[in-house]
C-alpha cells in the first residue's frame, strides 16, 4: 500500500516468520471467513514481488529511518 501511496515503504520481516502450523490454528479461531484467508493469500501473491524502501528486523530500527526521513524533510 505503501508503494502505491507513493510514501516510503518498510518492511517489518521480522512480522513474517512464524510456524505454519500457528497459522492454521490462527485462521481457525479467528473471526476471518474462508474468502478473508483466500483474499490474504491472493494478495500475497500479487504483490510478492514488490521492493520495500527499507526491511526491518526488529521495531526499534523504525526509530533511526523515521528520524533520518524528519532530518531530510527539514533540509529540503
Amino acid at each position: 500500500m505503501a508503494k502505491q501511496a507513493g510514501v516510503t515503504a518498510i518492511w517489518a520481516r521480522y512480522g513474517t516468520k512464524y510456524d505454519l502450523d500457528h497459522w492454521a490454528y490462527l485462521v481457525k479461531v479467528t473471526h476471518w471467513t474462508d474468502e478473508d484467508v483466500r483474499r490474504e493469500k491472493a494478495l500475497k501473491a500479487k504483490y510478492h514481488d514488490v521492493i520495500p524502501d527499507f526491511t526491518i528486523d526488529s521495531f526499534s530500527q523504525l526509530k533511526s529511518i523515521v528520524l533520518a526521513a524528519a532530518s531530510e524533510a527539514k533540509i529540503a
